[in-house]
């Protein structure tokens, strides 16, 4: 349900995705992010409050219940790899470095705050730019195991083609 409000979502889930029997949604990523209509605002993260253009956190408790009640799982978009700071009035895209423990830590507690919300799975965006070590301690410190779902950049060398 890419770019829906929590409350177009929490109406799906009720009218057709639960009497239908999809077992899951993925929403969009819930957090803070930049001002602006395209798509992509969702993805550049100003913080990890619940608030965001698809509706506030209690619109978004909101949705996983109701999809619960309808039998319908929730998976979220996460952002855990980058954060846009505004800096002297510009602004920029920052990585996070994941090996260090603040923020990992600061991953993990917005993760089990969307876990106490009752999400079912958790889907990492843009983990193909997040080591591997760092991606497993974060979800090493998550309340309890939840789906995972994110991209992978995989490399088979028989398919690369021999320049000579």
């Amino acid at each position: 349900m890419f770019e829906w409000t929590w409350d177009s979502v929490a109406a799906e889930c009720t009218a057709f995705l639960g009497p239908a029997g999809y077992g899951y949604v993925q929403v969009s990523p819930p957090q803070e992010h930049i001002q602006g209509t395209q798509w992509w605002t969702d993805y550049q993260p100003v913080s990890y409050t619940l608030t965001s253009k698809r509706g506030n956190r209690t619109q978004f408790s909101n949705v996983i219940t109701a999809c619960h009640n309808a039998g319908v799982g929730v998976i979220v978009d996460t952002i855990w790899n980058h954060y846009d700071l505004r800096l002297r009035c510009r602004r920029r895209r920052d990585f996070l470095d994941t090996e260090t423990e603040y923020v990992r830590g600061r991953l993990a507690t917005y993760g089990n705050d969307l876990i106490s919300l009752g999400a079912d799975g958790l889907r990492l965006d843009a983990a193909k730019h997040i080591p591997a070590p760092d991606i497993a301690n974060i979800l090493s410190r998550l309340s309890k195991t939840v789906y995972i779902t994110q991209e992978a950049r995989i490399s088979i060398p028989s398919l690369l083609l021999d320049p000579g």
